[in-house]
């Protein structure tokens, strides 16, 4: 009886043990769980902090850009469209001043020049035409828009010292010649020297005259560009003939062959030429100028 009391006793306390060990693993997970809930909350506050220091620096350099921006005068051209560019690079940066600003932006573009178009004096006749028929092309900038409605600016534009060569031909002969050997009909070799003639024809032509221009705006008056140049348009074409002045045997031997006969442009060419010339060098230097596009 002793014995079945003392069996039953150990196998009491091997059941209590693990029914304890079984419980053990609850009351980690516990802890483990709230030191997890611990580093959420922290990370929380963390990233919160982040933010508002991000914010705050946000803030600091918007406030440094507005500042800027309204720091710039709107004195000339270049100032109002530099200002344009501050504003709008503000408000691309923090687009929260996109409302704040946008009333002082549209002042500020309606001020800005955006429109020109041009006139120009002291043409001849053949400058006259082209303008009367509107026979050119491509003169437009990158900056300015063409307008003939109110437009913000004009391009004045005064010709000068006009001189247009005609066309003048030229040639320039050399004598040329070569050797070749045949046999006569008593046997003799003989050497026989061919002679003949370069013909070098050059037609020349060109279109000279000086131009001076400015941009001057119509909302203030402020000259933009001003400038001063002397364009000059040449042509040069030449081609050669040839000519035989002695006999010669081996007529397979042949000289050069004529060349095609070259001319220069006509004179409505060379003008329209020398006008879209001027146009380019202008628009060189308008398209320096900043834009708002």
């Amino acid at each position: 009886m002793k014995k079945v009391l003392l069996v039953l006793s150990a196998l009491f306390l091997i059941s209590c043990v693990n029914l304890n060990e079984t419980k053990l693993p609850k009351i980690t997970n516990n802890k483990k769980s709230s030191v997890t809930k611990n580093n959420v909350v922290n990370v929380q506050k963390d990233n919160k902090k982040k933010e508002t220091v991000t914010n705050d620096v946000k803030t600091t350099k918007t406030k440094n850009l507005l500042k800027e921006a309204e720091a710039i005068p709107e004195d000339t051209y270049v100032n109002k469209v530099k200002k344009y560019k501050a504003y709008k690079s503000l408000t691309a940066y923090n687009p929260n001043y996109k409302a704040k600003l946008n009333s002082r932006i549209n002042e500020l573009l309606n001020k800005i020049e955006k429109t020109y178009n041009f006139n120009i004096s002291g043409t001849d006749l053949m400058f006259q035409d082209i303008l009367n028929n509107k026979s050119y092309n491509n003169i437009e900038n990158k900056v300015f828009m063409y307008s003939t409605n109110n437009p913000d600016t004009t391009l004045q534009i005064e010709i000068s010292s006009i001189s247009y060569n005609k066309p003048v031909i030229n040639v320039k002969t050399v004598p040329k010649e070569y050797s070749e050997k045949y046999t006569n009909n008593e046997g003799n070799e003989i050497l026989n020297i061919v002679k003949y003639y370069e013909n070098q024809t050059t037609e020349t032509a060109g279109l000279t005259f000086v131009v001076e221009y400015k941009l001057v705006s119509n909302l203030t008056g402020e000259v933009l560009i001003s400038n001063r140049k002397s364009i000059e348009k040449n042509y040069n074409e030449s081609w050669k003939t040839y000519y035989i002045s002695s006999f010669r045997i081996d007529k397979k031997k042949q000289i050069p062959n004529d060349e095609k006969e070259k001319h220069v442009p006509s004179k409505e060419k060379i003008y329209q030429s020398a006008f879209q010339e001027m146009f380019n060098i202008i628009n060189k230097d308008i398209n320096s100028l900043p834009s708002i596009k």
